[in-house]
């Protein structure tokens, strides 16, 4: 998706790419698009309410694509706490800074909240999920990517609706 944004779609764009380069990061990941003129890379934590802070109080972003999550559902049962700080925190921090009532602009820029469903429901015996498949997250995991979902929903209908 990165790619599709730096050279294609948005090529228009100055495009951002924030991460906290984990054990799950690989820099060598990123050497197709270094020195890419509208690319700029930053090492920083979404979990981090103050770099966040920070950087959008440097730069008026007028999109923010998240998509940073902690996906392993074994790994989610052993430290629960890893996701429901990258899963939920993380976007949370996102959402509230870009929320134009916290901002010094009364610009708010559009948030692609990136994710699967996973994190609604455990898919049926045949493996369909249909509109009707009921809510139902069974681990923590599949709970932290629902409560980011809802998150998300919250701050659309507090900036939009209210």
């Amino acid at each position: 998706m990165l790619r599709l944004f730096i050279k294609k779609k948005y090529s228009h764009y100055h495009i951002f790419s924030l991460d906290s380069w984990t054990d799950a990061g690989n820099l060598e990941n990123l050497t197709d698009v270094q020195g890419v003129v509208n690319y700029t890379f930053l090492k920083a934590d979404t979990c981090n309410r103050n770099q966040i802070c920070e950087l959008f109080s440097e730069c008026q972003y007028s999109n923010v694509t998240h998509s940073a999550i902690e996906s392993h559902v074994n790994g989610s049962i052993t430290n629960p706490f890893v996701f429901v700080e990258t899963n939920v925190i993380g976007i949370l921090n996102m959402l509230h800074r870009a929320n134009p009532s916290r901002r010094n602009s009364s610009k708010q820029p559009l948030v692609w909240h990136i994710s699967k469903d996973k994190g609604y429901v455990s898919l049926e015996e045949k493996g369909l999920f249909k509109e009707q498949t009921s809510y139902h997250p069974n681990s923590p995991y599949f709970v932290s990517k629902a409560s980011s979902h809802d998150f998300v929903r919250a701050f659309v209908y507090m900036v939009y609706i209210t």
